[in-house]
């Protein structure tokens, strides 16, 4: 599944004014797609809608593992800069989307969860099970090693071999 959709009859109303209306992972081409490579910067975009302005609100993602494993939790007001520019988020239709960098994420399946809501005042809406999506590792850092890699990510790390002069 490329996306993920909350039609208006499935949204609660308990999590007005908030309302969610899709997840899409996005390819670096900018295409929905359920498989993204390691070595190529994907998107995640989560489209929502406000019935009125929102004070405080930040709109943001789980990472898991296919097994539960928690990867990374972030926020798109992570940032204070953003998060002072958006202090008050306008009634309407909105956006927040997550650009991941290559070279980030190990190969596998991943489990995207979403979440709503107002630090300390209101969680306005949360779905830790939203969407999965598959990360193909080929051409990743150390990929012309046949052993598999543990855990969740694979960064390209800068490296240095130097002698020691004794």
């Amino acid at each position: 599944m490329d996306e993920r959709r909350w039609d208006e009859a499935s949204s609660d109303p308990e999590t007005g004014p908030f309302h969610p209306i899709a997840l899409r992972v996005l390819d670096h081409a900018g295409r929905m797609t359920n498989q993204v490579f390691s070595t190529e910067t994907f998107m995640v975009e989560f489209e929502y809608e406000l019935d009125e302005d929102v004070t405080g609100l930040r709109v943001g993602i789980y990472l898991t593992t296919s097994r539960g494993e928690p990867v990374f939790t972030s926020f798109d007001t992570d940032d204070s800069k953003v998060f002072e520019s958006n202090t008050i988020r306008q009634k309407g239709r909105r956006v927040s989307r997550c650009k991941f960098p290559p070279n980030l994420l190990n190969e596998g399946r991943f489990v995207l969860g979403v979440n709503a809501s107002s630090f300390r005042i209101r969680s306005y809406f949360t779905d830790e099970h939203a969407l999965s999506f598959i990360v193909d590792g080929t051409g990743a850092p150390g990929s012309h090693w046949p052993e598999q890699r543990r855990g969740p990510m694979r960064p390209a790390l800068e490296w240095e071999i130097s002698e020691v002069v004794v």
